[in-house]
């Protein structure tokens, strides 16, 4: 006798429609997800598809020509921008050619500590040898010169080139422009400069001494307007017994009336 409360007692053909029931129930869903998986799929490729034939109408959109007359007027109009871009280049030229006067400035002076200042009068003072260098002892004492007379005076500002390069010539002859370009007017008012040269003989009298002449020739310049307040050439003779001796004799001898003439 079958047992109705005992499920393992069910015929056969019960539990197999159960079976085909649930596996009915899956394929369904599987279906569903199948179909929905295919949808959306459809649907991304139409909204890929639509942004990519957008995209491409926007490139090939016409480009309306610009009125001639509108594009002229714009060539012709002025931009604050432009204004900028020209103001800033000519103040970049401006500079250029300040950095290049400088530089000129600094290649013959090399002392710029030494200013003209409007409650003195300075002088600077460069007198060269044969050799065009400077004669420095003879130089300082041209300047003490000017410095017991109440001028600020210096001997040491310009470099080894603006003697060896010929510029001390052209400023000797007058060269204002050269000057000008040294910017010469902010370290003084005037320029006392000069050439001297000793010779040598036997002394006359004695045969055992030696006579130095010194030939001198000195010019004081107003930088202001490059014209020389004080032009003179001298000769003074001086004797020792050396070349040496008497060549300081000679300029002592020179620095002693150029006391008087100064």
């Amino acid at each position: 006798m079958i047992d109705p409360t005992n499920r393992s007692n069910k015929p056969w053909f019960l539990k197999a429609k159960w079976l085909a029931l649930i596996v009915g129930i899956i394929s369904c869903f599987l279906a569903y997800m199948a179909i929905s998986n295919k949808t959306m799929e459809k649907t991304l490729i139409d909204i890929k598809n639509n942004l990519t034939m957008e995209n491409t109408n926007s490139e090939k959109e016409e480009v309306i020509p610009e009125n001639p007359e509108s594009s002229i007027q714009k060539q012709n109009e002025t931009t604050p921008e432009d204004i900028y871009d020209k103001r800033s280049s000519s103040e970049n030229t401006g500079t250029n050619q300040s950095e290049q006067t400088k530089n000129e400035d600094d290649e013959f002076i090399f002392n710029h500590l030494f200013l003209n200042k409007p409650e003195s009068q300075e002088v600077i003072v460069a007198i060269v040898g044969s050799d065009n260098k400077l004669v420095a002892s003879f130089s300082q004492q041209i300047s003490d010169i000017y410095l017991k007379k109440g001028f600020a005076a210096i001997t040491s500002i310009f470099s080894n080139s603006f003697y060896s390069s010929g510029k001390f010539d052209q400023v000797y002859n007058g060269n204002q422009d050269l000057l000008a370009k040294m910017s010469i007017g902010k370290y003084t008012d005037y320029l006392a400069i000069g050439k001297v040269d000793f010779t040598f003989k036997q002394n006359t009298i004695d045969n055992t001494m030696t006579t130095a002449t010194a030939n001198f020739e000195f010019k004081m310049i107003s930088v202001i307007d490059g014209t020389s307040n004080q032009s003179m050439s001298k000769t003074v003779a001086g004797t020792g017994w050396s070349a040496q001796t008497a060549q300081d004799n000679a300029q002592n001898n020179l620095v002693s009336l150029l006391t008087k003439l100064l």
